[in-house]
Order: C-alpha cells, then sequence, then structure tokens
C-alpha cells in the first residue's frame, strides 16, 4: 500500500500500423461465425416462427454468425494489405457487426414484410455514421 510505481522511460507504444497479424484471433473469429452458423441452423429445422421470440431466436444466431465470418474476412483482409484500415481487431470486428447488423435488420424487415428501399437505405447511412463514429475515435481525435 502506499507503494508508487514509476513509469518505465524504456517501454514504447507500437504505433497501430506495426501490429502483426494473429491467426489465433481469425480462427477464434471462424469458430464464434461456426458456432453461430450451427445454432441458426438448428433453429432454422426446428423452430417455426411465429412469435416475437421465435423470430429473435432466428436472427440472432444469424447476425452472429454473419457478423463473425465478416470480421474474419475483414482481418485476412486487412493482413494481407487489401483495405486501407488500420490491422485491429476491433476494427475489424466493428465493420463485421455492421455489414451482419445491415444484412439481418434487412431480413427481418423482409420477413416483417415492412422493407422498402427506403429502410435500406437507412441502415446503410446509419452504418456508414457508426463507422465513420468509430474510425475518428479509433484515430484517438
Amino acid at each position: 500500500m502506499g507503494q508508487i510505481l514509476e513509469r518505465d522511460p524504456s517501454a514504447t507504444i507500437r504505433p497501430l500500423s506495426s501490429v502483426s497479424f494473429d491467426p489465433s484471433r481469425l480462427l477464434a473469429l471462424l469458430a464464434a461465425g461456426i458456432v453461430g452458423l450451427g445454432i441458426w441452423i438448428g433453429v432454422v429445422l426446428t423452430v417455426p416462427p411465429q412469435r416475437l421470440l421465435t423470430y429473435l431466436a432466428f436472427f440472432l444466431p444469424f447476425w452472429v454468425f454473419v457478423a463473425c465470418f465478416s470480421s474474419a474476412a475483414i482481418y485476412w483482409m486487412m493482413a494481407r494489405s487489401m483495405l486501407s484500415s488500420p490491422l485491429t481487431l476491433p476494427n475489424s470486428v466493428r465493420e463485421g457487426a455492421l455489414i451482419g447488423g445491415v444484412l439481418t435488420v434487412n431480413l427481418a424487415l423482409v420477413a416483417g414484410h415492412k422493407w422498402s428501399v427506403v429502410a435500406l437505405a437507412v441502415t446503410i447511412l446509419l452504418a456508414l455514421g457508426v463507422e465513420v463514429y468509430g474510425q475518428y475515435k479509433a484515430r484517438g481525435a
């Protein structure tokens, strides 16, 4: 108690551009996506969509499946320098979750007979707004 810790002057902070690709992170995203896909297939084959909870049981694992697989794809593309974003897991997970969210919300609207081009545009604009804000926060501004 009462001990004062001094900052190590030799400690350095690596810039985001120097972060290396970690295959275990990619495998974790793929494993979560496979679990989501398995749950979604189980729900599709066993639960008839009649009530709100069954729709949630249908679309939540679908979102997990799409978000994890798209996050893994984005993370892999960032590592291969196919995308200009810095290689960070939070960036790829955010972008994958947004892709999954747009797809899932629009499919839910189709299932509820409420889909329109305006709904598609609104969900895409919301996702783009969240992405711009996430990029802004990631840059430390």
